[in-house]
């Protein structure tokens, strides 16, 4: 998938700059690129996760949809309270 294809990039950057600031000894660095990387990280989870949803959803219908409807009436009751 084009998705995971780039979110790797900014990943592999950010470990590069990492594995550079560990052999130069600066400390003083941000800690930006470990953001970055926490970012990336969650933004390959989120996807595989939507990923995997995706194909449920596709292999059982039904159940997505009576999982989904039920979901819709709890809000609503609790909405509604």
């Amino acid at each position: 998938m084009v998705s995971e294809f780039e979110s790797s990039e900014p990943d592999v950057g950010g470990k590069a700059q990492d594995a550079v600031d560990r052999t130069t000894g600066d400390t003083d660095t941000p800690p930006c690129s470990k953001v970055s990387q926490t970012f990336c990280t969650a933004q390959k989870t989120f996807s595989a996760a939507a990923d995997e949803l995706r194909g449920n959803v596709i292999k059982q219908p039904l159940t997505a949809l009576l999982f989904a409807g039920a979901i819709g009436a709890a809000l609503g009751y609790f909405a509604k309270r």
